[in-house]
């Protein structure tokens, strides 16, 4: 008698997250165009429990994956200056995150987010990671009218 056994492979989907940065200085000074904007990435599972451990991004069109390492608290840090795009790779599915800019200030930050909306302030809300998905970072510098001389 001849028997076989059927194998079967159930891969478990992952998903990429990618993170744009543009600077827009409408300042004199036009000095952070090429500045390193600081941010921090948590990411949890669905009961909100911290999910450590190293995964691979990838920094504009660049061919070598990098590390990210995300501590025992679920945050990891990256940093992007004007025209960068940072995508982090094979994330686990149905993961939750937030990113969030830390050295934002003078600059009014409006953020795209996956679902097409915006918001301003220096973090996004809280997503589900459950497809590919983009955000983007539009930093605006504020714009400071000179003084005026008074009578």
């Amino acid at each position: 008698m001849r028997c076989c056994w059927g194998i079967r492979v159930y891969y478990q989907k992952v998903f990429s997250l990618s993170v744009t940065k543009s600077v827009e200085d409408n300042s004199t000074k036009n000095s952070d165009i090429g500045k390193k904007f600081q941010s921090e990435i948590k990411i949890t599972d669905n009961n909100n429990n911290p999910i450590s451990g190293t995964y691979l991004y990838k920094l504009n069109n660049e061919i070598e994956n990098k590390k990210i390492e995300f501590n025992e608290t679920g945050v990891g840090s990256f940093s992007l200056k004007h025209n960068d795009t940072i995508t982090f790779i094979n994330l686990p599915r149905n993961i939750k995150y937030k990113i969030t800019e830390l050295n934002s200030n003078g600059y009014i930050v409006e953020i795209t987010n996956p679902d097409g909306s915006t918001n301003t302030g220096s973090a996004t809300r809280t997503f589900n990671l459950n497809c590919n998905q983009v955000i983007k970072f539009l930093n605006i510098a504020e714009y400071i009218l000179p003084e005026t001389g008074s009578m």
